[in-house]
């Protein structure tokens, strides 16, 4: 497994949308809503982002090969997100490339009604 992988929430915002991961970990009191509690850099994780307001629109969950060392592919990560007192998980895809994997998108019209669309490809930008 890849020593350092790097969990990323594009929250939207009614632009572009905002990048809540280790170069910017967000705020619970203000926009984004959103805030990633620590970036593990020499481990197995977990890496955790809390949203505490959803705001419209869609987000995008992705996990970077920040350290690179290792291929994404197979590795055997797995994402699990907690919403609404059930459990979804993903797992690392075990075929394609690329040093990013994209886990999935939520639709939110802003309330507690969400859409979970899984992706799970692997690719070589951010989606």
């Amino acid at each position: 497994m890849p020593r350092d992988l790097d969990l990323h929430l594009r929250v939207p915002d009614g632009w572009t949308g905002t990048d809540v991961s280790f170069g910017s970990r967000g705020r619970l009191d203000a926009a984004p809503w959103a805030m990633l509690s620590g970036d593990i850099t020499s481990g197995v994780g977990p890496e955790t982002i809390e949203i505490v307001r959803r705001m419209p629109g869609t987000y995008e969950c992705w996990v970077a090969n920040y350290s690179g060392e290792s291929s994404l592919t197979g590795c055997g990560a797995s994402l699990e997100v907690e919403m609404d007192g059930r459990v979804e998980r993903f797992d690392c895809p075990t075929i394609g490339a690329g040093s990013v994997w994209h886990v999935f998108s939520a639709h939110s019209d802003g309330t507690r009604v969400w859409q979970i669309v899984p992706r799970g490809s692997l690719g070589s930008g951010r989606p």
